[in-house]
């Protein structure tokens, strides 16, 4: 869990500092070699730990240290299997018996596939941190245009209205 939680915080770290420094860094200023391979260099850091090692740090804890595994049923609760209103079966698993649909048969999900699909929600927020730097990087320091009020028709106006 300690490896898990701290690739997190240096992944999260990188990418505040990557934000900050392009808060800071003028649009005009033009970028050396030495820049530009720092920056790869910082890019690419922030790639491996979001793409790869956090996923598997987050793999390896589900199985060694809450012991996830494919032959038992349920959503894992964790601390929250005292709560009663919850179809909690006595091994603290939501949903142990299946998810059933009207008498029409049940849906069985293992730890593993809730291990997978909380994977692949890190490789979304990843994603999306990701575009949001690239799109902070492409648009800083540009100014927004002035809207101009136009009429029904498309023209510009000449007067207030």
């Amino acid at each position: 869990m300690i490896a898990f939680l701290a690739s997190v915080i240096v992944d999260v770290g990188l990418i505040v500092l990557a934000f900050v420094y392009l808060n800071r860094r003028p649009r005009d200023q033009k970028l050396t070699w030495g820049e530009a391979y720092g920056g790869a260099t910082y890019v690419w850091a922030i790639l491996l730990l979001t793409y790869a090692i956090v996923p598997h740090q987050f793999i390896t804890m589900c199985d060694k240290d809450f012991g996830w595994r494919s032959d038992t049923f349920g959503i894992p609760t964790g601390p929250l299997w005292h709560i009663k209103f919850w179809p909690i079966s006595g091994k603290h698993d939501l949903f142990a018996n299946g998810v059933t649909f009207f008498g029409r048969g049940r849906l069985l999900v293992n730890e593993q596939t809730v291990r997978d699909i909380l994977v692949s929600n890190i490789y979304v927020i990843g994603l999306v941190a990701h575009g949001k730097l690239w799109v902070k990087a492409q648009t800083r320091g540009q100014k927004s245009a002035e809207v101009v009020p136009v009429s029904p028709y498309g023209r510009p106006l000449v007067r207030k209205v």
